[in-house]
C-alpha cells in the first residue's frame, strides 16, 4: 500500500469501486476509470474489484492504475468470501482506512457499498443514489436514475454516472491496453496457423450461455474450408469441451485448429490481439476481443442487448423476444442460432475472409427458413438469397414451402436448384430475421435488382398474349389499400389514356393466383405500398417503374434501434420494396392526407415517362 507523500497536486486521491464479478463488466468500465484518473491525484486511481474480473492482469499495463484492491464477496468455487454480508462490508471498510483516500467513485446501486465507504472514512463518496438509503450514505449528488431498458444496464449506468460528475461528456467505447512483450511472446505459438485467424470464446459462466461443441466444431470446419485458422480459447474448465470440438474437426482441417485452454489471462488477451476476429459465447473473452479492436461476434440469444460498442456484433435468435426491462428474462434459445446464421452474418459484415474479395459458398447445404414469415418478408429473403448466390455461388433450399403460386425452383433455378426432398441439417438452416433490419440493410449496402432466372414458358406465352391484346396501350397495376387514394390514382391514370387495373378488386386476398402473375409479367408499371405483392413486383419486374406508399414507421424504427446498433447495421428498420429504381411517397398514416395524395398523383407523371 503506497504511503501518501507531499505533493503540489491538490486533486483528490481517488479509488474506484467496480462491483460486478465478470471480466466483461470490468472491460466496460476501463475507459471511465481512465477518465476519473485524469481528474485525480497524480493522474492515477486505485481500483476495487472482484478477483474473478482478472483486474490485475487486464489493468497491468494501465499507467493510470496505482493498485488493485480485491473485493472478495462471492468467490467462484462456492466458498464464502471474506467481504460477504454486512460483516464483510465493515471489514472491507476497515481495510480501506489506511489508504486515506479523499474520494471514492462507486459504480453500484447497492447502499452497502456507500456504507463501506463511510466506514473507510472517505469524505467524498460519489455513486448512483438509486435509493433513499444510498443517497443518505453518499456525500452529494448529482445522482442518476439506473437504466431499465432492453440493453445491458452496466455500461449505460457507468456512462451516466461518469457524465453526471463531469468525468466525460459522452459514453466511451471500451478499450484495453496490453503489454507489447505479452503479445510478442504469444506470437510464435500462433505462427503456424493461417490468416484470417479467428478465436472462439468457448467458455460460459452459465449453461444457458453455451452454444455447444457440435456447433463450434461445424463452424470451425466451415472457416477452415475457407482457409481460415481457428484458436479455441478458454480456461482449464473448457479443456473437455475443446477436446470434444477437436474430435469433430475433419482430418484435413486439424492443422488449422489450435486448442488453447491452458493459457493465462494475459496469454489469452495477447492471442485475441494477434487474431483477426472473435466469435463466442456471451463471456468476458468476447468483450475483451472488441476492446482490443477486433470484430467480436457474440452468440447472445434472448439476453439484454449490447449496443455500447460497434465492434460487438450480436447474434440473435431468428425472432428475438426483446426484453423491455432488466427484469424481463425470455428463454435464451442459443440453439436456434445455426452455423448457417453465423456464416451469413460474417458474409454480410464482410468479416475477415468474407465479402466480395473472398467469394465462395459456405460449404453447408443451406436451407432458408421462411418459417412464419409473411409474404413480403419471404420475398425480401428470396431477394437476399439470390444476392448471396450472385456473390458467392451459394445455393439454397427452403422450408416450409414458399409463396403459394411461385415455384422457386422454376423461377430461380440457379439460386434454388431442385433437389431431392430431405430433412435439413439444423446446423445448416439460415434464419434471416429480423427481416426488415437485416434484409433491408443488405439491400442498402448492395442496392441491386432482383431478377427472374428462368421464366416458366406457359406464363411467358400468356403474358405475351395479354400484352398484345392491349394494342400498345400502357397497362398499370394499382395495388393501394386506401380506397380513396386508389380511386384517385385509377381516375388519374384513366385520364392519361392508361389501362389501369385495380388489383385488389380483381384479385382480392393475399394469394398469388396464376392470373395475377400473368398480369404482373404483362404490365408496364405498378402503384402500390409495401405489402407482399408489392415486394413480389420489385423482385420480378425491377426494371419496370414502381411507385410505393408507406406510412412512416417511426415507432418501429425506434423499437429496433438498439438491435440495429447491436447488429452493427447502418440503415434503420424499413419495409420499402427492394427495388433500386423505386419511387417513394412517405405518408404520416395508413390513410394519406390530401397533400400526400396529391404527391402520389404528381409522381404518376414520373412513373409513366
Amino acid at each position: 500500500m503506497p504511503s501518501p507523500t507531499p505533493t503540489t497536486d491538490t486533486r483528490p486521491r481517488t479509488v474506484v469501486l467496480h462491483q460486478f464479478p465478470g471480466m466483461g463488466d470490468l472491460v466496460w468500465h476501463v475507459p471511465y476509470i481512465r477518465a476519473i484518473a485524469a481528474q485525480s491525484r497524480g493522474g492515477q486511481v486505485a481500483v476495487i474489484s472482484a478477483p474473478s474480473t482478472f483486474a490485475r492482469d487486464l489493468l497491468a499495463h494501465e499507467d493510470c492504475i496505482s493498485e488493485v484492491i480485491d473485493f472478495e464477496r462471492h468467490p467462484r468455487g462456492g466458498r464464502r468470501g471474506r467481504h460477504a454480508g454486512l460483516r464483510g462490508v465493515f471489514r472491507m471498510g476497515r481495510e480501506l482506512r489506511p489508504h486515506r483516500f479523499d474520494r471514492i467513485v462507486i459504480f453500484s446501486d447497492h447502499a452497502n457499498r456507500a456504507l463501506m465507504a463511510r466506514v473507510a472514512g472517505i469524505p467524498e463518496r460519489l455513486g448512483f443514489g438509486a435509493s433513499w438509503l444510498e443517497r443518505q450514505l453518499l456525500s452529494h449528488g448529482p445522482f442518476i436514475r439506473p437504466y431499465d431498458g432492453p440493453a445491458v444496464s452496466v455500461s449505460k449506468n457507468a456512462a451516466a454516472l461518469a457524465m453526471a460528475h463531469g468525468f466525460c461528456t459522452q459514453p466511451l467505447r471500451p478499450t484495453v491496453r496490453l503489454a507489447p512483450t505479452d503479445v510478442a511472446a504469444q506470437a510464435p505459438l500462433l505462427a503456424t496457423l493461417p490468416h484470417p485467424l479467428y478465436t472462439f470464446a468457448i467458455g460460459a459462466s452459465e449453461p444457458h450461455k453455451q452454444w455447444g461443441a457440435t456447433r463450434f466444431a461445424a463452424l470451425a470446419n466451415a472457416l477452415a474450408q475457407r482457409g481460415c485458422g481457428v484458436v479455441l480459447l478458454g480456461g482449464p474448465a473448457e479443456a473437455a469441451l475443446a477436446e470434444a470440438i477437436q474430435r469433430d474437426i475433419l482430418p484435413a482441417h486439424r492443422p488449422q485448429i489450435l486448442s488453447a485452454t491452458g493459457n493465462t489471462m494475459r496469454q489469452s488477451a495477447a492471442t485475441l490481439a494477434l487474431a483477426d476476429a472473435n466469435i463466442g459465447n456471451d463471456t468476458g473473452i468476447t468483450n475483451l476481443a472488441a476492446a482490443l479492436d477486433r470484430p467480436s461476434f457474440v452468440l447472445l440469444g434472448n439476453r439484454p442487448l449490447l449496443d455500447h460498442d460497434p465492434l460487438m456484433r450480436m447474434l440473435l435468435p431468428p425472432t428475438p423476444d426483446l426484453p423491455v426491462r432488466r427484469g424481463a428474462r425470455p428463454p435464451v434459445r442459443l440453439e436456434d442460432i445455426s452455423v448457417a446464421d453465423v456464416l451469413a452474418r460474417l458474409e454480410q459484415d464482410e468479416a475477415p475472409g468474407f465479402g466480395p474479395a473472398h467469394p465462395q459458398p459456405s460449404g453447408l447445404p443451406t436451407c432458408v427458413d421462411l418459417g412464419s414469415l409473411e409474404l413480403a418478408e419471404q420475398v425480401a429473403v428470396i431477394w437476399w438469397a439470390q444476392h448471396r448466390h450472385r456473390l458467392t455461388g451459394e445455393t439454397f433450399t427452403v422450408r416450409p414451402a414458399p409463396v403459394d403460386g411461385l415455384d422457386l425452383s422454376a423461377w430461380f433455378p440457379n439460386t434454388f436448384p431442385r433437389r431431392a426432398t430431405q430433412a435439413p441439417d439444423p446446423l445448416a438452416v439460415w434464419h434471416p430475421g429480423p427481416v426488415w433490419l437485416t434484409a433491408a440493410n443488405a439491400f442498402a449496402c448492395h442496392p441491386v435488382a432482383g431478377a427472374i432466372e428462368q421464366l416458366p414458358e406457359p406464363l411467358r406465352r400468356q403474358a405475351d398474349a395479354l400484352r398484345a391484346s392491349a394494342a400498345g396501350q400502357r397497362r398499370v397495376l394499382v395495388h393501394l389499400a386506401d380506397p380513396r387514394t386508389r380511386q384517385a390514382v385509377l381516375n388519374a391514370l384513366g385520364r392519361q389514356g392508361v389501362l389501369a387495373v385495380d388489383v385488389l378488386a380483381q384479385h382480392p386476398g393475399p394469394d398469388l393466383p396464376e392470373t395475377l402473375l400473368v398480369e404482373m409479367l404483362a404490365a408496364d408499371a405498378w402503384v402500390g405500398g409495401c405489402a407482399g405483392r408489392d415486394h413480389l413486383w420489385a423482385l420480378l419486374r425491377p426494371q419496370t417503374p414502381q411507385l410505393a406508399l408507406w406510412p412512416g414507421a417511426t415507432q418501429e424504427q425506434a423499437a429496433w434501434a438498439i438491435v440495429q446498433r447491436g447488429l452493427g447495421l447502418s440503415a434503420p428498420w424499413s419495409r420499402w420494396p427492394l427495388n433500386p429504381g423505386l419511387l417513394k411517397v412517405l405518408t404520416a398514416a395508413e390513410t394519406p392526407s390530401q397533400h400526400e395524395q396529391e404527391a402520389v398523383l404528381a409522381q404518376l407523371s414520373t412513373l409513366l415517362v
